[in-house]
C-alpha cells in the first residue's frame, strides 16, 4: 500500500491550505486530495507543483491537468 502525506493548514480566518507532500507520482496528487476537498468546501486556488508538470508524458496528460486546474 503506498503511503500519502497531505499537510492541512488551518488559518486563522478559516481557510484551510492543503500541501501533498508525497504520492508516488505527480498525476495522483489531485486524486489523493479529492475526497478531503469535497467535505471540506470549494477549493478557491490550485497550484500544482514542479513534481507534478514534471509527470506529464503524453496529451491526455495534460488535459488532465487542465481539468485538476479548473475542478
Amino acid at each position: 500500500m503506498q503511503r500519502i502525506q497531505i499537510l492541512m493548514t488551518i488559518k486563522p480566518d478559516g481557510t484551510v491550505e492543503e500541501k501533498v507532500l508525497s504520492t508516488g507520482h505527480g498525476l495522483n496528487c489531485v486524486k489523493a486530495s479529492q475526497d478531503i476537498e469535497q467535505h471540506l468546501g470549494q477549493v478557491g486556488d490550485r497550484q500544482l507543483t514542479d513534481d507534478y508538470l514534471e509527470s506529464l508524458d503524453s496529451e491526455s496528460d495534460y488535459v488532465q491537468m487542465f481539468e485538476d486546474l479548473t475542478q
